[in-house]
């Protein structure tokens, strides 16, 4: 709701051409009289003008809290298993894919053993979703050798990891989703001395904390 003050305040001054005509008194009394309804005036104007902004003002949308982690299973071949996650993605059950991190970094699963790490913390709204998705990047992902300390490039038969099993955001909460990367049976060691990655992820835990 808008009011023009100018408006108002012109419809008040009869009050003084009342007073350039009479005496000392009168004309004091009808300034004093137009001071006050000229303050009483702009008084309600910004009163209205403040409640008009805050009828407008948009609510904000329900949501919840989603926390990743990651685990994994031992190897007794490598040292370091080194895998540089670039992002991670989830699906909503209604929706498109939503990017929920980017440029993770570099991550040894074999550090991960009965531990997890967070890799990603965000909100989102509450709802069913239907998988999480680790985009990986082989040239920035390398393993070390147990027996000769050895690093080694890595080759990833995916960089694109699907992990279904769905898990449901409550508004107000926090769902905790855990991701095991299985080392020892994602590694393949090739005949060139080389070590492919063909990715196993499951999902294993799905906590709600309120």
């Amino acid at each position: 709701m808008t009011i023009q003050s100018d408006t108002l305040l012109d419809s008040y001054e009869i009050v003084d051409s009342l007073g350039a005509g009479g005496t000392g008194e009168v004309e004091a009394q009808a300034r004093q009289s137009s001071f006050w309804i000229r303050a009483a005036v702009l008084i309600l104007v910004a009163a209205m003008s403040l409640a008009g902004c805050g009828s407008d003002s948009p609510t904000s949308p329900a949501s919840g809290m989603l926390a990743v982690e990651l685990t994994d299973a031992p190897t007794d071949e490598l040292s370091q298993l080194n895998v540089y996650i670039t992002g991670l993605t989830v699906k909503p059950a209604d929706g498109p894919v939503e990017r929920i991190a980017d440029d993770i970094g570099l991550v040894d699963l074999l550090t991960l053993q009965n531990t997890t790490e967070l890799i990603a913390l965000t909100t989102l709204a509450p709802g069913e979703y239907t998988f999480i998705q680790l985009d990986l990047d082989q040239d920035q992902s390398s393993v070390v050798e147990l027996a000769t300390g050895e690093q080694k490039p890595l080759q990833i038969a995916s960089e694109e990891i699907k992990v279904v099993g769905g898990f449901q955001v409550i508004e107000a909460a926090t769902t905790r989703v855990t991701l095991d990367f299985d080392a020892e049976r994602s590694l393949r060691k090739l005949g060139n001395g080389l070590w492919l990655l063909v990715p196993i992820v499951i999902q294993t835990k799905v906590v709600q904390e309120t």
